[in-house]
């Protein structure tokens, strides 16, 4: 018997165990890790002055709710004394939206044409007195990135709440589509939830160090 034990090995034909390239391990999808998803960098230069404000959007936290609640009341701990005005922004930039009357021509366009040519009214209905609830940054130069640190385009929001130029250029299709695909239902009513807001504050208590406006 104990020597059947001793060469039972001899004789079964096992599964190895497979050998696994540390190097090429991936994960299947993302998981929450607390990353945000986007950042936004505004480079402002005036009055001999330079300076560089960094910000993020709400981190992501997936299903670790009880994380997320805290790490989200850190936030807007943070940008409190900002987030009246940037709700504000955000229900004008509603409203304009509803107030748009397209053109007869422009009737009989495509659900998603007809979006955007409603957007893109309301957007410029925002910056072109401007609005009294438009949070500024006309004058300032910001572009936004994901994790990844690669340009992506300012969400239909941010576009009509804040006036940033922003430095990438990208192709007319994908403007057309970026602007569309964030809904109001989406959003709810976290107005000041994207990067682009928290740089926004930062730029707006500079302007009020300088004695200006801080929506110049």
């Amino acid at each position: 018997m104990n020597l059947w034990k001793a060469n039972i090995g001899k004789h079964l034909k096992l599964p190895s165990a497979p050998s696994i390239d540390k190097k090429e391990f991936k994960l299947k999808r993302d998981v929450a890790n607390g990353i945000p998803k986007t950042y936004f960098v505004c480079y402002y230069v005036g009055g001999g002055q330079r300076e560089l404000f960094v910000g993020s959007n709400q981190a992501d936290w997936g299903g670790f709710s009880a994380i997320a609640e805290i790490r989200r009341a850190d936030r807007e701990y943070r940008i409190a004394t900002y987030i009246p005005p940037a709700s504000k922004a955000f229900r004008a930039l509603q409203q304009a939206e509803r107030e748009v009357v397209l053109p007869e021509s422009m009737v009989s366009l495509e659900p998603l044409a007809k979006l955007y040519q409603t957007r893109i009214r309301a957007v410029a209905a925002m910056k072109g007195t401007p609005h009294p609830d438009f949070l500024g940054r006309s004058t300032e130069i910001g572009q936004a990135f994901d994790k990844g640190m690669e340009p992506m385009q300012c969400c239909y929001f941010c576009q009509g709440m804040m006036g940033y130029r922003v430095a990438a250029k990208f192709t007319e299709k994908d403007v057309r589509n970026y602007i569309c695909y964030m809904g109001w239902k989406l959003r709810g009513g976290y107005a000041h939830s994207c990067a682009e807001v928290e740089v926004s504050l930062q730029c707006s208590q500079n302007w009020i160090g300088n004695g200006k406006p801080g929506n110049h």
